[in-house]
């Protein structure tokens, strides 16, 4: 469902080394006044910006619409990528609140730029590679589904008039989305690990011998852990789950509520499983 929604959008869930920010991707075209700018992508689509300098810019969007913004300098300075990113920020802005829901309200967020940031924001994030190795794909897909999302809802519209700007509020909005799947993947991480030291994986016939061993071990090192919590009524809590009793006979054996059990079992997972990914 996740991927569906993605790629209707255009977008890329996996890091791709190929995006890159050249120059190639879009043609810079100024009329002989210097005063239509013009980016040009690789199939001939452009949009147009004319400048009436100290006072105010025109875009022409390839669609047909048009807005005007309060001049600046980085307007006529900006590299066509940029120039053309913002665009589609500004083809964003344009759209109704009925618009919005559907999904070309993506098409910033598929643009090349977009997605190099993403990418980049993510290796940035995951800066040791071991990590990257590891959690790179999730943290891209993530980010991009978190993001669409956003963009859908109204909560990422730039609306300034400055391009360079618009740059660092992308930037940011990435930098800040990044941190927050990050957080995800690892309680996802976590949660999995917890899982499967408690016994809970796949049939052995299905699963490769070097798993089981590991989920095995894992189970030793869960029980180990559980040991070593310092609070009586959470560690019997935890050794309750471990022998699968059920939330309630675990509330009875210690004397309190079935919702005071089922905290202190909760508590008691994550105490395990962050123990266990250090």
């Amino acid at each position: 469902m996740r991927s569906n929604l993605a790629s209707e959008n255009g977008l890329s869930l996996a890091p791709n080394d190929g995006t890159s920010r050249t120059v190639d991707r879009w043609r810079d075209v100024w009329d002989a006044d210097g005063r239509t700018r013009a980016i040009v992508d690789l199939v001939g689509t452009r949009m147009t910006f004319t400048y009436d300098v100290q006072s105010h810019t025109v875009v022409q969007f390839p669609a047909g619409g048009r807005v005007t913004l309060a001049w600046c300098e980085s307007q006529m300075t900006s590299t066509p990528a940029t120039l053309s990113q913002f665009g589609a920020n500004l083809e964003l802005r344009l759209k109704s609140p009925v618009d919005s829901a559907n999904p070309p309200v993506g098409t910033l967020l598929a643009h090349p730029e977009s997605q190099w940031h993403v990418a980049d924001g993510a290796k940035r994030a995951l800066h040791a590679r071991s990590k990257r190795r590891r959690w790179l794909d999730d943290v891209v897909q993530k980010a991009n589904l978190k993001l669409l999302a956003d963009l859908r809802r109204g909560k990422l519209v730039f609306r300034g008039d400055d391009p360079e700007r618009f740059v660092h509020w992308f930037r940011g909005a990435v930098r800040h989305t990044v941190a927050d799947v990050i957080k995800v993947c690892l309680r996802d991480f976590r949660r999995s690990r917890f899982s499967q030291a408690t016994g809970d994986f796949p049939d052995p016939r299905a699963v490769d011998p070097a798993e089981i061993a590991m989920a095995l071990e894992l189970g030793q090192l869960a029980v180990k852990e559980i040991e070593q919590i310092h609070e009586p009524g959470m560690r019997q809590a935890m050794r309750d789950l471990r022998d699968e009793k059920s939330t309630h006979e675990s509330a009875v054996g210690l004397g309190i509520s079935k919702a005071k059990a089922g905290k202190l079992r909760k508590r008691g997972c994550q105490l395990v499983a962050v123990r266990l990914v250090k």
